[in-house]
């Protein structure tokens, strides 16, 4: 795939703490303003350009139209209200409470790029890092929340970025595609789409297996 389309945020143009969201706008496979957004817009976009399967985009992006918007549309910006769908201790966002929870903060990016395990971004890299990032939004942030609701949220999210973004790769993203897609938000001259859709079964099943590996890092730890 070609990014000749890709073009960053210019003035006034809007953006979500969803990396995968904001790479569609910047190419361009969603109104590049960010702005009224429809959760038809927003199907069509993940199923034609993500390669997630009609039914699961479908859903998705009604539910987040019904969660963030009014009236039917929503901004990318809307994504960002808190402990809607947006939650503290984001892979790659600061915590509301504590910076920028919209804007990628390329701090993290790196931390999370320097736990990956032999040059690709893994299972096991994301169960460790979401640990991390929990705790270390326990230990910084005073008025941090992270009930059940947003540990499923951030674990289907981990679970999506090696499904979708990794779908080509046996869900591992090598450290350079993983840089490009979270720092710059755009995909990389040569990214693929893998053989079949992406489907909500691919992902629940990934999210427990992330979410499994990531208690038994917890665990592991304890004890050591």
């Amino acid at each position: 795939m070609s990014t000749s389309e890709w073009k960053p945020p210019g003035k006034g143009d809007l953006r979500s703490p969803c990396p995968a969201l904001n790479i569609l706008a910047n190419h361009g496979y969603l109104p590049h303003d960010g702005k009224n957004l429809s959760a038809a817009q927003i199907t069509e976009a993940l199923n034609k350009h993500l390669n997630v399967s009609r039914g699961f985009a479908n859903f998705m992006a009604r539910m987040a139209v019904y969660l963030v918007g009014s009236k039917g549309v929503c901004s990318l910006e809307d994504f960002g209200k808190h402990n809607v769908i947006e939650h503290d201790a984001s892979l790659t966002r600061q915590d509301a409470s504590l910076g920028n929870n919209i804007k990628v903060d390329p701090s993290l990016v790196d931390d999370l790029l320097s736990h990956a395990v032999d040059g690709r971004i893994t299972i096991d890299t994301l169960a460790k890092f979401r640990n991390i990032r929990y705790e270390d939004s326990l230990e910084r942030n005073k008025d941090c929340c992270f009930g059940m609701k947003q540990r499923k949220t951030a674990y289907g999210e981990s679970a999506l970025l090696l499904s979708v973004l990794g779908q080509a790769t046996n869900q591992e993203v090598d450290v350079e595609t993983a840089k490009v897609i979270l720092k710059e938000e755009r995909l990389p001259d040569g990214w693929q789409k893998g053989s079949g859709q992406v489907t909500f079964c691919d992902v629940w099943k990934l999210q427990s297996k992330i979410e499994k590996r990531s208690d038994e890092m917890k665990n592991e730890k304890k004890d050591s």
